[in-house]
């Protein structure tokens, strides 16, 4: 899974907008949009990280994410109710 697969379906998952994104990590929504869509193929570390932890996503385990279920687990998992909870 590419980072901006991962960080959109993050996004989507935790019910942000792009907006709210960027009210998170001062990273504005135009970059935002264009590393979910690789247009950004390296947006950098700090930024990376910022969006991590807006989305509460491990950055450090990140690598261990292999499968679209377990993704949406650890998601879930870590779903802040500051957004609302879906389920």
């Amino acid at each position: 899974m590419k980072l901006g697969e991962l960080l959109k379906l993050a996004r989507e998952i935790k019910g942000m907008t792009w907006r709210q994104l960027e009210k998170e990590t001062g990273i504005s929504n135009a970059l935002l949009s264009q590393m979910e869509t690789g247009h950004i193929k390296a947006p950098g570390f700090t930024n990376v990280v910022r969006v991590c932890e807006a989305l509460n996503m491990p950055v450090e385990r990140a690598p261990e994410i292999v499968s679209l279920k377990r993704l949406k687990g650890i998601l879930r998992n870590s779903r802040s109710t500051k957004y609302g909870d879906r389920s």
